[in-house]
């Protein structure tokens, strides 16, 4: 194993997957959140993972009181490690722990069990129904490059069926990117900036294995500090759209600044360069000097200061 990489947590991941990750080195460990198999089962406590993946495959059916099969709950999930609580994500992803989940339709009938199934994901959106098989990616250069392995409309498999509505998450203080984008402007596929980590929402692709092989190979290497006992963060790894706004801005404020100091800079040289000019007046005017003469003895004896002319002040003034 090598000890530098991050320790991943494959949650409704294939053993195929599992495996082939273990063979690479990686400290990898398995669960079962419970929607595809109602039975929670988790490997060991959440926050001694760097890297949770979650890929589930579908979803489980149970019967209702009235004897109607329905999709399972998260309150029906049967928990087989409760010493192991799933609910600490959410202040583990605020330290600096990553996700990468891939959003799926998963059944055809019952959209509120699809929500059901991502709803423990810390600033999960409320995913809806669509079908789009021309999509745009949203990677750019500036901002979030570093996902460019994982994502291209080439790796996604069509249609895509989720959409992925942000509302009001901006409002909450997430730092929310868009990936992959419908024709109607719609989000399938998001980076959610969540204090010092982040969520990776993906659409399924054509082969979720590969993408997190890729992801864990060339991707986290660029996004995190992997050096043995360092947390992973996110927070210095790409800038948002408005980050990259307020920055240029700033930019332009501070060549203004420059620009200004360099004038101060330059009128308090030719001032100076006056003082100089006026003091060497001063000092090499023989009636100059009489006339300085005859003020400090004005102001020091107030009965002289008629020896002050008027017209020796205008002297003064015009060689000054």
């Amino acid at each position: 194993m090598i000890k530098d990489l991050p320790s991943v947590l494959l949650l409704d991941c294939s053993e195929e997957l599992k495996s082939k990750l273990i063979r690479q080195g990686f400290d990898v460990e398995s669960g079962e959140v419970g929607f595809s198999t109602g039975i929670r089962k988790l490997p060991k406590q959440i926050y001694e993972h760097n890297v949770i993946i979650y890929n589930p495959v579908t979803l489980t059916k149970t019967k209702s009181p009235n004897k109607r099969w329905v999709h399972i709950r998260l309150f029906e999930i049967e928990n087989n490690t409760p010493e192991f609580q799933l609910s600490d994500i959410g202040a583990h992803v605020q330290r600096g722990a990553v996700v990468l989940a891939f959003v799926k339709e998963l059944v055809a009938d019952d959209q509120d069990a699809i929500r059901s199934a991502y709803s423990w994901i810390p600033a999960m959106p409320t995913p809806d129904s669509t079908s789009d098989t021309k999509i745009t990616s949203q990677v750019t250069s500036t901002s979030l490059s570093f996902l460019s392995p994982i994502v291209s409309s080439h790796f996604v498999k069509k249609p895509v069926k989720q959409k992925l509505p942000v509302g009001t998450l901006g409002r909450h203080g997430y730092r929310i990117n868009i990936l992959y984008m419908n024709l109607n402007s719609d989000p399938l596929g998001l980076f959610i900036g969540v204090g010092k980590g982040g969520v990776i929402l993906l659409p399924d692709c054509e082969s979720n294995d590969e993408i997190i092989n890729t992801f864990l190979k060339r991707v986290l290497p660029k996004i995190t500090a992997t050096t043995s006992g360092v947390k992973i963060s996110l927070i210095d790894s790409f800038k948002s759209p408005k980050e990259l706004k307020f920055s240029g801005e700033i930019s332009s404020h501070k060549k203004q600044v420059d620009v200004l100091e360099s004038e101060i800079e330059s009128l308090l040289e030719k001032s100076n360069l006056a003082k100089v000019k006026k003091n060497k007046v001063l000092s090499e005017e023989d009636t100059v000097k009489q006339i300085l003469r005859y003020y400090d003895l004005a102001t020091e004896q107030p009965d002289m200061a008629l020896f002050l002319s008027f017209q020796n002040y205008r002297y003064l003034k015009k060689e000054v």
